[in-house]
C-alpha cells in the first residue's frame, strides 16, 4: 500500500464529492417556484431523459468493463493451462555463486558442484537434482551468436540464441520431454567430442524435414582465437532434440535455444549456477536442508532466491490476474450501479404515472399488462446500454489484442452471456417496482385526483 497513492485518491474522492453535491446545491438555492411550476411538465421530461441516458450509459459502461474482465479471465485461464515445455509441480529452486577468489578456475568450479550435487540428491524426499545457468521465467537470458554447419562460417552473420549450461540430469528434474536423439551423460566432458542438445525450434529453422540428429551447430571458436579474423570455430554434435520452453514469457513461444553439459562448456562466465531439485514432498519444504548441504561445503557460498519454480511461473501470470480483478470490480461495481439506477427511475417513473396507472386499470388492464408495460421501460434502458455496450466493446477490446492468449476480442458466446446477465439483471431491478404499480387502486388515485 503506497501512502502518497491512498492520499491522492482520498483528496480525489473527497474534491469529487464535494463538487457533485456542492453545484446541485447552489442551483437549488437560486430556484424560483413560479417559473419552476408553470414549467414543471417539460423540465420533468427533459430531467427523465438526463435520467434516462445516465442508465444507459451505466449499462454500456458496465458491459464493456466486463467483456474486458472476461477477456482477461479466459485469457489467464489458457495461460494456466498452456504447454510451457516444463513441469513446474514440486520443483524447488536457488541461486549460488562462488567467489572468484577462491574458485579461480574451472576445475575448482567444477569442483564445488560435482560434491553439492550427489549431497542434493541424497536428501530425503528428492527425486532428482540438477544445475543449470538459467531457469524459464526467472527474468535472466544468455543470448549466443549460432549457426548451422550447412552454412559458411561468419561471426558477423550470426543467429541468436538462448545458450544454457546444464548437468545430465537437468532434463528429467524440469519435466522437459526429450523428442528425438539422446540426454546428455557423464561421458559428455572435457576431451570427448563436443556435443549440444538443441530445442524443436532450432531444428525446424535450420534443418526443416531432416533429421537434426548427427548435425553440427557452432558459436564458439577455439581458445585464443578470439580476437584472430581468421577465428577457428568449434562445431557441437547435435545429439539430442527437446522440448520448446517459454523461457522469456507464457503468452510466446521461446526462440531457438541450445543446450550445453556442464562439463563440456568451454567458459565459466558468470559462475552463478541454479540448484533444481524435483520432489516428492512439498517443495519449500526442503529449503533448509539445502541450505545445511551448500554451507557444509562451503559456509561462506551464498544461496539466494530460494523458492518453488511455480512461483516464477505465478509471478507471470501476475500482470493478466491483476488486470481480471481489476475490470472485474469496477464491472461489477459498474453492473451493481447499473441495476441500481434502473431501479431507481422506474420507481420514480411510477410514481410520476400512478395516475396513468390507475386509469389504464380501471379501464380494463389487468395487473400482467401493466407488469409487462412497466418492465419495458426498464428492459428498453437494458437493451439499448447493451446494444451500446456491445459495439464500443468490440472497439475497444481490439486494443487489448496483445494481452490475450487463445482469445478472440470478440467472442461471441462471452458477449452473449454478459448481455443476458445484464438483461437479467434490469429484469430483477424492473420487478420490485413493476409489482408495486399493479398494487395501485385505481379507485383511490381517481380519487385523490378529483
Amino acid at each position: 500500500m503506497d501512502g502518497g497513492v491512498l492520499l491522492f485518491t482520498v483528496a480525489v474522492t473527497t474534491v469529487a464529492g464535494l463538487l457533485f453535491g456542492t453545484l446541485p446545491a447552489l442551483r437549488a438555492g437560486r430556484l424560483e417556484l413560479a417559473p419552476e411550476l408553470r414549467e414543471g411538465t417539460r423540465g420533468a421530461s427533459g430531467r427523465q431523459r438526463w435520467r434516462s441516458a445516465l442508465v444507459v450509459t451505466e449499462v454500456a459502461l458496465s458491459l464493456v468493463l466486463l467483456i474486458g474482465a472476461g477477456l482477461m479471465l479466459k485469457s489467464l485461464q489458457n495461460l494456466r493451462h498452456t504447454d510451457k515445455g516444463f513441469d513446474a509441480e514440486n520443483v524447488l529452486t536457488a541461486r549460488t555463486g562462488l567467489p572468484d577468489a577462491r574458485y579461480p578456475t574451472k576445475e575448482s568450479w567444477l569442483g564445488f558442484f560435482d560434491e553439492l550435487l550427489p549431497r542434493a540428491a541424497a536428501l530425503p524426499g528428492v527425486r532428482t537434482a540438477a544445475l543449470s545457468l538459467l531457469l524459464p521465467l526467472s527474468n535472466r537470458s544468455w543470448e549466443m551468436g549460432i549457426l548451422p554447419d550447412n552454412v559458411p562460417f561468419d561471426p558477423m552473420r550470426r543467429e541468436s540464441v538462448l545458450y544454457d549450461i546444464v548437468s545430465v540430469d537437468y532434463f528429467r528434474a524440469m519435466g522437459i520431454p526429450l523428442l528425438k536423439g539422446r540426454g546428455f551423460t557423464d561421458s559428455d566432458r572435457d576431451g570427448a567430442p563436443p556435443v549440444a542438445i538443441i530445442d524443436e525450434t532450432m531444428a525446424n529453422k535450420f534443418w526443416p524435414g531432416e533429421d537434426p540428429i548427427g548435425k553440427r551447430v557452432t558459436w564458439e571458436v577455439v581458445e585464443g582465437s578470439t580476437h584472430d579474423p581468421n577465428q577457428t570455430p568449434v562445431y557441437r554434435t547435435v545429439v539430442g532434440v527437446v522440448k520448446n520452453v517459454r523461457h522469456y514469457e507464457l503468452i510466446n513461444p521461446s526462440r531457438i535455444q541450445v543446450y550445453v553439459p556442464l562439463h563440456q562448456t568451454l567458459r565459466v562466465s558468470g559462475t552463478s549456477l541454479h540448484v533444481i531439485l524435483k520432489t516428492d514432498v512439498n517443495p519449500t519444504s526442503m529449503a533448509s536442508s539445502l541450505r545445511r548441504e551448500v554451507a557444509a561445503l562451503d559456509p561462506d557460498v551464498p544461496l539466494v532466491a530460494v523458492r518453488p519454480l511455480a512461483d516464477y511461473v505465478d509471478g507471470d501470470l501476475a500482470g493478466s490476474r491483476v488486470m481480471s480483478v481489476l475490470l472485474a470490480t469496477f464491472g461489477g461495481v459498474a453492473l451493481l450501479l447499473a441495476g441500481v439506477g434502473i431501479f431507481g427511475l422506474v420507481s420514480y417513473s411510477v410514481a410520476q404515472r400512478s395516475r396513468e396507472i390507475g386509469i389504464r386499470m380501471a379501464l380494463g388492464a389487468d395487473a400482467r399488462e401493466v407488469l409487462g408495460w412497466i418492465a419495458s421501460l426498464g428492459l428498453g434502458l437494458a437493451a439499448t446500454g447493451v446494444a451500446i455496450g456491445g459495439l464500443a466493446a468490440a472497439g475497444l477490446t481490439r486494443l487489448m489484442r496483445t494481452l490475450l492468449y487463445q482469445v478472440s476480442p470478440l467472442d461471441p458466446i462471452l458477449y452473449a452471456g454478459l448481455a443476458t446477465l445484464l438483461i437479467a439483471v434490469a429484469l430483477l431491478a424492473t420487478y420490485l417496482p413493476a409489482r408495486r404499480a399493479t398494487r395501485i387502486d385505481p379507485a383511490g388515485v381517481l380519487k385523490q385526483d378529483g
